[in-house]
């Protein structure tokens, strides 16, 4: 009797024409424990080409809504929970800075703006960084963090980083400040001219991309920019990466999930983790405000405007349910599809 696993599938559960997966049978998996509060083998691990070693995830998923949206220690306060009660890696600046984690939480991924100078203090202890290749919202007039244009997205690479000898320089660099034993870099990119770069970055020795083909920021309201399909970004990135004959490059990709099993057939694909923010700005509630009406409160967050009353600081404590509420449902279904 054949023991050939279907085609297309890592685990040998059945895959249909369409890209979904059903799981094995029952009689398959009898003798396997229901598992529901097991995450152990439910993370990813990305590689460090430096050392060789990996780095654990508890759970795939980020969010990168500590630098895309407007900064705030109340929102800060919020993702640091996000992190350690859900296991979800978090790209921003942590308001603590700890030695020592829990493996059952997620990891707090320090951001460095290729466009601004970077304070070296801040990565002593960090045990994942990102290069953001784009422009940063820390400063222009009016304050560029309160607001969103789509040209923000265009990827953006200082003058002294143009080849790929001195990117990887300034990599080895920022692996050399932090403390710790293992230390993976990656570098974000938006999607556009998706293999050349994957390929630079890759050339760089960095660790991974993390691929945007959907940007949210700014949730209360949210603006949202779509710039590729991540099927065509995932096919993109990953020719690129076979065509390096890098091995244990990870590719993470930040998009609009609009079907919950859908991060499912990009893990498939080969996606180490994806971002769900796109799922936590379709759960923002209605924005409540005592002291401006709502004229005042779009103009306020357009940049402000003498003569107008600040709104009052709004809450995110929201978002924590948000998240834990989808991702339980979100492994719930994972383990209903992929036999551990």
């Amino acid at each position: 009797m054949s023991t050939k696993k279907p085609k297309g599938s890592v685990d040998g559960s059945k895959r249909i024409p369409e890209g979904r997966f059903i799981p094995k049978s029952l009689a398959e998996r009898l003798d396997q424990l229901p598992g529901l509060g097991d995450r152990t083998d439910a993370g990813c691990r990305i590689t460090s080409q430096a050392s060789g070693r990996k780095l654990h995830w508890p759970v795939p998923v980020f969010t990168r809504l500590g630098i895309d949206t407007p900064a705030s220690d109340s929102l800060r306060l919020v993702l640091d929970h996000l992190r350690k009660r859900c296991g979800i890696s978090v790209v921003g600046n942590s308001l603590q800075q700890s030695l020592e984690r829990s493996l059952d939480d997620g990891l707090s991924i320090a951001p460095i703006m290729v466009d601004e100078p970077c304070s070296l203090r801040t990565l002593m202890h960090a045990e994942q960084m990102e290069l953001q290749f784009f422009r940063s919202r820390s400063g222009g007039a009016g304050g560029a963090s309160e607001y969103y244009l789509a040209d923000e997205w265009i990827p953006k690479m200082p003058s002294d980083l143009m080849q790929v000898e001195h990117l990887a320089k300034r990599v080895e660099l920022y692996r050399s400040i932090s403390d710790q034993p293992t230390v993976v870099v990656g570098g974000c990119i938006a999607a556009g001219s998706i293999y050349h770069d994957v390929r630079y970055l890759i050339d760089s020795g960095l660790d991974y991309v993390c691929l945007l083909t959907d940007a949210v920021g700014g949730l209360m309201p949210a603006r949202r920019w779509r710039f590729e399909s991540i099927p065509w970004g995932i096919d993109e990135a990953k020719r690129a990466i076979a065509d390096s004959g890098v091995e244990g490059f990870s590719l993470f990709i930040s998009g609009a999930i609009d079907q919950m099993e859908q991060p499912l057939d990009w893990i498939f694909d080969g996606v180490q983790a994806f971002s769900i923010d796109s799922i936590l700005a379709s759960r923002c509630p209605a924005v409540v405000t005592s002291n401006a009406s709502s004229d005042e409160s779009f103009s306020s967050f357009l940049g402000g405007q003498s003569g107008y009353v600040t709104p009052s600081a709004p809450s995110y404590d929201w978002l924590l349910d948000a998240a834990e509420s989808w991702l339980t449902d979100w492994s719930s279904l994972r383990r209903f599809f992929m036999s551990r």
